[in-house]
């Protein structure tokens, strides 16, 4: 939960106004949730550069890890995409 409220602020704070999609997958070997917004429509009003800087993917990734957890975070076709695999 922890993690997909963070993955949703990031995206709320640095694409404001881009389109979120939010998944949960439940698989054999591991539960994965994805947190995928789109690319911003308009570039000035994309990016915040003077909102907070924080510690939220290295947050996730090491809350994740205690579990045997893993967290990827990566741009996705001009969008943003967080992928939280942990073990079933």
């Amino acid at each position: 939960m922890r993690t997909a409220r963070e993955a949703l602020t990031n995206a709320a704070m640095h694409a404001p106004h881009a389109a979120i999609t939010v998944r949960l997958e439940y698989r054999v070997d591991t539960v994965n949730l994805v947190v995928r917004n789109e690319s911003v429509p308009d570039p000035a009003e994309g990016h915040r550069s003077a909102g907070p800087v924080g510690y939220g993917l290295t947050g996730m990734r090491e809350r994740l890890a205690l579990v045997g957890g893993r967290l990827t975070a990566a741009e996705k076709r001009g969008g943003w995409q967080v992928v939280a695999e942990v073990p079933a």
